[in-house]
């Protein structure tokens, strides 16, 4: 949801640092459905990052992070990837 690509390619999500200031953060991602990615790398537990406002932001600037709250069909579409077995769950389970 929050995430872009760069030029060459490479998958960023900006997180909020401990001083309230916008970063931008490589991310791996190993696959997406709809607008949502399964992040394998690039983001810690506990980490904010941006999922609103993203594409107004520079580097280093300013931000008042709030919490997010999902939308009704975003419940949905996460209940939905939760639900769907993977490729490699797929695989096996034929």
């Amino acid at each position: 949801r929050a995430a872009t690509r760069t030029p060459d390619g490479e998958l960023v999500v900006w997180v909020v640092d401990k001083e309230d200031k916008a970063q931008p953060r490589p991310i791996k991602a190993s696959q997406s459905y709809k607008d949502q990615w399964v992040v394998e790398d690039g983001i810690a537990e506990g980490e904010r990052v941006i999922v609103e406002g993203y594409l107004k932001i520079a580097k280093g600037a300013l931000v008042k992070p709030m919490p997010w709250k999902q939308s009704v069909s975003q419940k949905q579409d996460s209940k939905e990837l939760k639900k769907e077995p993977s490729a490699r769950e797929q695989i096996q389970q034929h």
